[in-house]
């Protein structure tokens, strides 16, 4: 018996007459899974908690503005929760859309101005002569929508390519 390791092919053990056995039988099935979708699944879960923490500090700031503006509790849960999820509801359409082969630029143009919607509320509630304050009450909702657009196909810096489409008529 000889041991072959080097070469293409699964590492296997030659026997005298020429027969080849293949010792990785575990490496030749394989486990049913593409290589890297360990990690690929490890990244999507910690942007999802990601997401989700940016998603509950942005709800904590809009409640805690929107409380002391109406002073009603199940109307200021229901309008702070409400932007974000429209975010999410318009990129779950823009996904559907775009895997349906179909236009989504309506929709991820929403999902910006969700965002924009859900800065505006949270800079509300800051201190508007700090910096640091509107920085830091701002940055969630523009978390959510930087994690949220690129998964409905918008990417940063395309709006030039967005109004060429609107010109010529094309689809984008």
């Amino acid at each position: 018996m000889n041991t072959t390791s080097s070469g293409p092919g699964q590492p296997g053990v030659t026997r005298h007459g020429g027969a080849r056995l293949i010792t990785g039988v575990r490496h030749r099935a394989g486990t049913g899974r593409a290589p890297g979708s360990v990690l690929i699944a490890v990244a999507a879960w910690l942007l999802a908690l990601t997401g989700g923490g940016a998603l509950f500090v942005s709800f904590s700031a809009q409640y805690a503005y929107i409380f002391t503006v109406r002073r009603q509790d199940a109307a200021s849960v229901i309008e702070a929760l409400l932007v974000d999820l429209l975010m999410i509801v318009f990129t779950l359409l823009a996904l559907g859309l775009s895997r349906a082969g179909k236009s989504s630029r309506t929709e991820r143009v929403l999902i910006v101005a969700c965002a924009a919607a859900s800065s505006y509320m949270n800079v509300s509630a800051a201190d508007v002569a700090s910096p640091r304050s509107v920085t830091a009450y701002a940055i969630a909702p523009s978390r959510v929508a930087a994690e949220l657009a690129p998964q409905a196909g918008l990417q940063p810096g395309t709006a030039r390519s967005y109004l060429y489409a609107e010109l010529d008529g094309s689809p984008s």
